[in-house]
């Protein structure tokens, strides 16, 4: 259980996004965006927020969430199956009622332009702010975009604080990290072994951003490139299949999962198809990193990727597998894999601070009826993934 002293960190943290962005100097100040006083002063601006008509009791107000791909989709997800606490007295402990039961939710998903993050960030959360005809304001921000994030977090943080609306903005990508960091603090406190290494699955876009830096100074962090678009293929250079490899990859070999002619073990050609081939390459690409490079074992595995919440019961077999995998009678990857690896979930543990600060703020909803998501996005998209998801979708 998180002690009280490290919720009060990740909310200090939240509240100082303005000045500490993922892989910014701590240093450096953020000049603010004339967009940020065009949608708090210009009322002729489509994105005024009228700060005096922003309702007084909020609990009935929906949780605004933001993203720019579908990982905002899987974290809708994640937060309408949670049941992590006792609704009645708070304690972490399920209690067989969903967590965010009764609450309504409002989502802009849009496709962002990379040479306008910043702006395009804070037009779209003024929209979740001003809410319309069909949704009311929303009394938090979730920010499930790691490009976001990364480029607007301090936007978000002047946005949020000139707005005196007491409205807090939560970010997945930090939380995470600063989940990581907290676990990292109290192995010191506790005088356990500090040297374990700490695996990543994440999109490239985000480990090259820097999404992860800050947790390199205080550990060896080995990152590995995944989302479901990856194409592993023995004639693909990014992905490349590698031959002597393909007994510890683990595929399931059925006809919807991987393509090959010739032998299993010595094919022409191999290509993955399925997503849990994908996930099994890339778990035995991340160790063949760490066997590689002489690391300390694997600690701890943050699944940075919005749709691996989806697979962590496959994650912990294929470390398994490797675990005990050998090769002329000798282990090859135990050595390299603690017993018991910490799977690190952030869009959990976000959810898990939204929770917390609703119910703390005293704005959390507990309605008996049915939660209730209003989506506004211009991207085709198969919600049948989801299924919690489209039952509460308002069509």
């Amino acid at each position: 259980m998180r002690s009280g002293a490290y919720i009060f960190i990740c909310i200090l943290c939240l509240l100082l996004f303005s000045r500490c962005g993922c892989n910014r100097d701590d240093q450096e100040i953020v000049p603010r965006l004339p967009i940020v006083t065009e949608v708090l002063s210009d009322e002729n601006s489509p994105w005024y927020i009228d700060r005096s008509a922003y309702p007084t009791y909020r609990s009935l107000l929906p949780v605004g969430v933001y993203g720019t791909d579908e990982s905002c989709l899987s974290m809708l997800e994640t937060l309408l199956e949670l049941d992590a606490f006792d609704n009645i007295t708070g304690d972490e402990g399920a209690d067989g009622i969903k967590d965010f039961a009764g609450e309504y939710f409002s989502l802009i998903y849009r496709r962002i332009i990379p040479d306008s993050v910043r702006i395009q960030t804070i037009r779209n959360l003024a929209r979740l702010m001003q809410g319309d005809s069909t949704y009311m304001p929303a009394k938090i921000l979730l920010i499930t975009s790691d490009t976001v994030s990364i480029t607007a977090m301090e936007d978000i943080g002047h946005l949020v604080e000139d707005s005196k609306l007491g409205i807090k903005a939560v970010s997945v990508l930090h939380e995470g990290n600063l989940y990581m960091q907290s676990l990292l603090e109290k192995a010191r406190e506790t005088n356990k072994d500090k040297s374990g290494t700490i695996g990543v699955l994440a999109p490239g876009e985000t480990i090259l951003a820097g999404g992860y830096t800050s947790l390199s100074r205080n550990a060896y962090v080995a990152v590995q490139d995944f989302s479901p678009g990856i194409t592993p293929s023995l004639d693909n250079p990014d992905y490349p299949i590698v031959n002597e490899l393909i007994p510890a990859y683990f595929f399931n070999y059925s006809r919807a999962e991987i393509f090959y002619r010739g032998s299993r073990y010595e094919p022409s050609f191999m290509q993955v198809l399925s997503t849990e081939n994908k996930i099994r390459y890339c778990i035995t690409s991340l160790m063949e990193q760490l066997r590689k490079g002489g690391r300390s074992p694997l600690k701890y595995l943050i699944l940075g990727e919005g749709s691996l919440v989806k697979y962590e019961g496959l994650i912990i077999e294929s470390l398994n597998m490797l675990r005990n995998y050998r090769k002329n009678g000798q282990y090859v990857y135990r050595h390299l894999i603690e017993p018991m690896v910490e799977i690190i979930q952030p869009q959990k543990e976000t959810a898990k601070l939204v929770y917390r600060i609703l119910r703390d703020d005293c704005v959390a909803a507990f309605r008996a009826t049915p939660c209730r998501i209003i989506i506004n996005s211009n991207v085709p998209t198969d919600l049948t993934k989801y299924p919690l998801l489209n039952v509460c979708i308002d069509h």
